[in-house]
């Protein structure tokens, strides 16, 4: 794991470029905007399936939901359409704030609003697998579910929306992780069966260790530079005191060590920080690296499209087409060679042989390459 007592210089930087990445991704408006889209994918999904339900077995317990008992006003599934429209409007006002350049604390604070018990408890344990019987949750199947273990939320046996409205959540915690605000008691991080941290802040040691969490880290090709350590004390802001600006700051430890960069709200107390490899906790002169101005003109910036650009098509490797001296060309067009020969360029057509010299006036053996339609 990544430790900066141990890691190399080139380790480091590598690793400061990839955090001021991520922690710019996770805080933007493209990031949410495709977490609210996943999920409301699967809501919109719900409501098709309830205008055209699967052929469920006459008598199951999904054919029965589908239709209000009585007293009751809606069905079961019905009601949890409901219950999902009522997650999905604070996340639409969150973005609608943010992207009105209003403060961002109260934009993302209102983004992560969900009504309990939160989408995924709703569905776990109580909709969607029914306890560990998928073979009763036959809506939700339709919707990519599959079977379900207790306290294991992110199951990679799930496909299609399901799969996507959990991707969506997961997408969610890793903006609530990096909003943190400090100490927790709860674990915030488990490192394996043995290891915990208790920091609702990043540390390279967090950030890092597991590929599946945060949600897989993608980064371009051509990775934006994180500014240089900022080596200037003014504006810092110690632990405990209240930080000035929203933005990306970098925590100056009392060994002279800078930690892993973090991003705070004005506003927001400035944290310890957790050593990587340790329990232990320093106080921090927290530094300003990048102040966060997005939105407040009202655009999203053109980086943000690469977040989630499909990578380039790989063009497949060209077959280079060559023939031996005294063979019929297996196409039409250009052929040449590199040997000595006074003509090194012909135009051939397809049932014509190529001339029969197999050496030039050096010696070197003749090979025929098609370079083209004529």
């Amino acid at each position: 794991m990544l430790n900066p007592t141990t890691m190399t210089a080139e380790q480091e930087q590598q690793a400061r470029d990839q955090a001021f990445y991520l922690l710019k991704k996770y805080t933007s408006y493209t990031f949410l905007d495709r977490a609210r889209q996943l999920q409301q994918d699967f809501v919109d999904a719900i409501e098709r399936q309830l205008r055209n339900p699967p052929a469920f077995p006459p008598g199951s317990q999904d054919a029965l939901r589908m239709h209000a008992r009585a007293g009751e006003t809606i069905g079961y599934f019905e009601n949890d359409y409901r219950t999902m429209l009522d997650f999905m409007a604070p996340k639409e006002e969150g973005l609608r704030m943010l992207l009105a350049g209003e403060k961002k604390r109260a934009a993302h604070t209102t983004f992560l609003v969900c009504p309990p018990p939160g989408m995924i408890d709703h569905l776990f344990g109580r909709r969607a697998d029914y306890q560990g019987s998928p073979h009763e949750s036959l809506f939700y199947q339709a919707l990519g579910a599959r079977s379900h273990l207790p306290g294991d939320m992110v199951n990679p046996l799930h496909t299609g929306y399901m799969q996507g409205t959990i991707e969506g959540v997961e997408m969610e915690s890793a903006l609530s992780k990096t909003r943190g605000f400090g100490r927790t008691v709860a674990p915030f991080y488990l490192l394996d069966s043995h290891t915990q941290r208790k920091s609702e802040k990043w540390t390279y040691e967090t950030l890092f260790f597991e590929p599946q969490w945060p949600i897989p880290r993608v980064f371009p090709a051509q990775l934006p530079p994180c500014p240089p350590h900022n080596t200037n004390a003014q504006g810092e802001v110690w632990s405990g005191k209240e930080i000035s600006l929203d933005g990306i700051w970098e925590p100056w430890l009392l060994s002279g060590k800078v930690g892993c960069p973090n991003y705070f709200f004005a506003g927001a107390v400035a944290t310890e920080y957790n050593l990587e490899g340790t329990t232990e906790w320093e106080h921090a002169r927290w530094r300003l690296l990048w102040q966060d101005k997005r939105y407040l003109d009202g655009r999203i910036p053109p980086e943000e499209a690469l977040y989630f650009a499909q990578p380039a098509p790989v063009a497949p490797p060209q077959t280079i087409l060559s023939a031996q001296p005294g063979q019929v060309v297996p196409r039409a067009g250009v052929w040449q060679t590199p040997a000595m020969l006074e003509r090194r360029t012909l135009t051939m057509s397809v049932g014509e042989k190529l001339p029969y010299a197999t050496q030039d006036k050096s010696g070197n053996a003749v090979v025929w390459f098609w370079r083209g339609e004529k």
